[in-house]
């Protein structure tokens, strides 16, 4: 079993396949928080993630969505 947390939805070094559905959100963070950490949460909250830390299956993880860009207030999962 492996933890998964909000941190573990963001990779902006991942490069979508082409079996990946991608979708943008537009995200305004709230003011103490980065746009990084805002997107984390908004893929986690899209996918198999929660506000708690999940101890789950490693398939479980390897199913999670991905933030992996950033631009402006624009992120792409």
């Amino acid at each position: 079993m492996v933890s998964i947390e909000y941190e573990d939805f963001l990779d902006l070094e991942y490069k979508p396949n082409e079996t990946d559905l991608i979708c943008e959100f537009y995200v305004e963070p709230a003011k103490d928080m980065s746009m990084e950490d805002a997107a984390g949460r908004v893929a986690s909250e899209s996918s198999n993630g929660t506000w708690s830390g999940l101890e789950v299956d490693e398939r479980i993880r390897e199913m999670s969505a991905t933030t992996f860009s950033i631009e402006d207030n624009i992120i792409r999962i």
